[in-house]
Parts: structure tokens; C-alpha cells; sequence
């Protein structure tokens, strides 16, 4: 059975934010234009001003515009782990560190 999108309207997505509504998470992602991050509907972090919201169906259209997931993401943290499992690292910590010892070298 197919989930049904009530969230089509920009004030529909609006009240989605404002309640952190997890069952919008999927269906609609936004950006805040002043820190250039996108985030799903339930995201923890400070409610931002209605008009510096941009609201995209997707992930990838949020990309394509210039934004970076926010902090917060779990598909982020994803890509991020394997960014630095393929650089032999396995925190953020530790590749700046290899990468401090390698230039210094």
C-alpha cells in the first residue's frame, strides 16, 4: 500500500517543520537559505524564519542547488565514515592528523 504525500502545499510542508512531524521525513526536504544546509521535517535543530525556507521533493534537488546536508543527517554520517574508511581513517581526528604528518614530511 503506497504512502499517500499530504504534504504538497509549501504551508502543508511549514506546519510539517514547526510539529518535527517524523511521518513527513521522505516525502519533502528544505533548505535555509542563510547556512546553505538542507534537513528532513523532524530535524532537531533551531526552527529558521519561514522566509529563508526552500522546500525541495527531494535530497538531490536540494544538492544540485548548492546545499549540504545538515549536521544532524544519518545519511550524511553515512557518507562521511565511508569517506574516511577509504582514506584508511576512521574519524575525522585521525585523517586530519595522517594528513598533518604527510605534508609535514
Amino acid at each position: 500500500m503506497a504512502t499517500v504525500n499530504k504534504w504538497l502545499s509549501d504551508e502543508a510542508r511549514w506546519q510539517a517543520i514547526v510539529a518535527r512531524d517524523k511521518a513527513a521525513d521522505g516525502h519533502f526536504v528544505y533548505g535555509v537559505r542563510t547556512s546553505r544546509i538542507y534537513c528532513h521535517p523532524s530535524a532537531a535543530g533551531r526552527l529558521p524564519k519561514r522566509e529563508n525556507i526552500e522546500f525541495f521533493d527531494n535530497e538531490q534537488q536540494a544538492l544540485d542547488k548548492g546545499y549540504r546536508p545538515g549536521k544532524r543527517s544519518t545519511k550524511e554520517a553515512a557518507q562521511l565514515e565511508q569517506f574516511y574508511q577509504e582514506k584508511n581513517c576512521t574519524s575525522l581526528p585521525l585523517y586530519r592528523t595522517k594528513r598533518y604528518v604527510s605534508e609535514t614530511q
